[in-house]
Parts: structure tokens; C-alpha cells; sequence
């Protein structure tokens, strides 16, 4: 998932379990992701994708069962 997939998907939820899963502040993790050059951005976008692609499939499985 590339950056502008994630910028279209993300939701501000996702910022707090982005946070939670790297140790990092919630505001760190929102600022991180718009820096390109940031140390931290690849780890960032990365945890990002995997939480969009988590949310995803579950709303996916869920409207299955109905």
C-alpha cells in the first residue's frame, strides 16, 4: 500500500493503535507520516497499512455474516 492509498484510508482512529503498537504519541505518529525524511516514517507507514488492511478485512468478514 503506498502513501496515498494510506492517506485516503486512514481514519483518526487509527492513529491511537498506530501509537500503541510503536510506543510513540499519538501526534507523533500523525506528524511522522506527513514527514517523508522522518527516521521513523517507513515503520510508521508500514504499522499504518497493517492496521488499514486489519480494519478492512474486518468489516469485510463481518457484513459476511449478515
Amino acid at each position: 500500500m503506498d502513501l496515498k492509498e494510506i492517506n485516503a484510508k486512514k481514519r483518526v482512529g487509527d492513529y491511537d493503535v498506530v501509537a500503541k503498537m510503536l510506543g510513540l504519541g499519538k501526534e507523533n505518529v500523525r506528524r511522522t507520516l506527513k514527514r517523508l525524511n522522518a527516521k521513523r516514517h517507513a515503520s510508521v507507514a508500514q504499522a499504518m497499512a497493517r492496521v488499514i488492511t486489519a480494519r478492512e478485512a474486518l468489516i469485510k468478514e463481518s457484513t459476511k455474516k449478515l
